[in-house]
C-alpha cells in the first residue's frame, strides 16, 4: 500500500461525515487545548495551507500579471501598514472577517454547490453570527450582537420550513459550524479562538476535500499527497527553525499578526477576481 493510499484511507471521507465530524473535533480542541496551543496549530498549519495554494496557483498557471500585480500592492500595502501603524485590532478584524467569508464561500465549492442569489441570507447568517463573535475583541458594548445575529438565524430557518425551502448540504453546514461559533464564543467566552479554529476548519476541509477529488486517479492522488506532506513539512520545519534561532525573517510567517496579514493575502490571491476559474487549492 502506498502512502498516499494510506493516508487516503484514513483520511478520506464523506461529505456528510466530514461535515459533522470535523466541527465537533474543533470544538473539543478548543475546549480541551489552551490559547497557546491553538496558536500554534492554527499558524503551522495555516501557513502549510498557504504554501500549497500558492504551488497549485503556480502549477495551474494562475499566476498572470495581474496576480503579480495584485500581490505587489497587497505587498506593499502591509509593509507601509506595519511601518506606520502595526497595530493589532484592525488585522485582526479585518483578516478574521474576510477569512470567514472565504471560509464560507468555499464550502459551496467542496460541496458541489453553486453558490448564488439563494444562498446569500444563510451566508449572510453565517457571517453575522461570526462576525459578531469576532466584534467582542473591541470590548464592552458588542454583547448583544451575537443575540440579534442568533434570531435572525432563527428566523431564517423558520422561514425556509414554513415555504417548505430546504437547506443545501453546504448550508446546513455553514448554520452548524455558526452555531458552534456562537455557542464558543458566548456560551464559553472563547471568542479570541474562534477565527484560529475556523482557519483550522478550512485548512482540512480543503485537505479532505480535495483527496476526495483524485482519490480514482492514482498519479493525480499520489501527487497531491506528497505536495500536502512537503508543505506541512516545510511549515514546520520553518516553525522550529524560528523557535530555535528566533530568526526575525521567520517571524513574519509565524508571528500572528503577521501570519494574519498572510491570510488575507490568501484570501485576495486566492478570489475568482484574481485567478479567474475556481482553483484547485483553496
Amino acid at each position: 500500500m502506498t502512502i498516499s493510499t494510506l493516508l487516503l484511507s484514513k483520511f478520506s471521507m464523506s461529505m456528510g461525515v466530514r461535515d459533522s465530524l470535523l466541527p465537533v473535533a474543533a470544538l473539543l480542541l478548543a475546549l480541551l487545548a489552551d490559547i497557546e496551543t491553538i496558536i500554534l496549530l492554527f499558524v503551522i498549519v495555516g501557513q502549510a495551507h498557504f504554501f500549497m495554494a500558492f504551488l497549485y496557483q503556480y502549477r495551474g498557471k494562475k499566476m498572470t500579471r495581474r496576480y503579480v500585480g495584485v500581490a505587489a500592492l497587497l505587498f506593499l500595502l502591509a509593509s507601509v501598514y506595519f511601518i506606520y501603524s502595526g497595530l493589532l485590532v484592525p488585522v485582526f478584524l479585518v483578516t478574521s472577517i474576510a477569512f470567514g467569508i472565504h471560509f464560507a464561500i468555499d464550502e459551496f465549492y467542496l460541496h458541489g454547490e453553486k453558490n448564488g442569489p439563494h444562498t446569500f441570507v444563510s451566508l449572510l447568517g453565517f457571517m453575522l453570527l461570526y462576525g459578531s463573535v469576532v466584534l467582542q475583541i473591541l470590548g464592552p458594548g458588542y454583547e448583544m450582537l451575537p443575540v440579534f445575529a442568533g434570531l435572525f438565524v432563527l428566523a431564517h430557518v423558520v422561514v425556509r420550513i414554513v415555504r417548505n425551502n430546504p437547506f443545501s448540504a453546504a448550508e446546513r453546514y455553514l448554520l452548524f459550524v455558526g452555531c458552534g461559533v456562537l455557542f464558543l464564543g458566548m456560551g464559553l467566552d472563547l471568542w479570541i479562538v474562534v477565527p484560529g479554529i475556523i482557519s483550522l476548519l478550512h485548512c482540512f476541509n480543503w485537505t479532505i476535500g480535495y483527496a476526495e477529488r483524485v482519490k480514482d486517479n492514482a498519479p493525480a492522488r499520489r501527487s497531491y499527497w506528497r505536495h500536502t506532506l512537503v508543505t506541512l513539512a516545510l511549515s514546520v520545519g520553518l516553525y522550529s527553525i524560528w523557535v530555535v534561532t528566533d530568526a526575525p525573517l521567520l517571524a513574519f510567517l509565524f508571528l500572528p499578526i503577521y501570519w494574519y496579514a498572510w491570510a488575507l493575502a490568501h484570501f485576495v490571491l486566492s478570489s475568482t477576481v484574481v485567478v479567474g476559474a475556481k482553483r484547485p487549492i483553496g
